[in-house]
């Protein structure tokens, strides 16, 4: 499998973004893109990542998230050559 490297240094497995879920918490959005939920705060606030309100909670949609890390991606690393 190919791994993601963002611009942060982070590796992104694409197989992390839960299957068949169209929206995500703030929780499992932060996980997929292997970053803490204050950054991903960050990013939603400075609007590089765009997120819904859907009563109190705040959700992203999947496409989003694949949007976001596909414009962040720097270059793809083979699995296992990252060290």
């Amino acid at each position: 499998m190919e791994r993601i490297a963002l611009t942060g240094g982070n590796v992104m497995q694409p197989a992390e973004i839960p299957q068949g879920k169209i929206l995500l918490s703030r929780v499992e959005s932060a996980k997929a893109l292997s970053i803490s939920v204050s950054s991903l705060d960050r990013l939603i606030s400075s609007g590089e990542l765009r997120a819904r309100k859907l009563g109190d909670r705040v959700l992203i949609e999947r496409t989003e998230l694949e949007r976001f890390a596909a414009r962040r991606t720097k270059r793809l690393i083979p699995a296992g050559a990252e060290g």
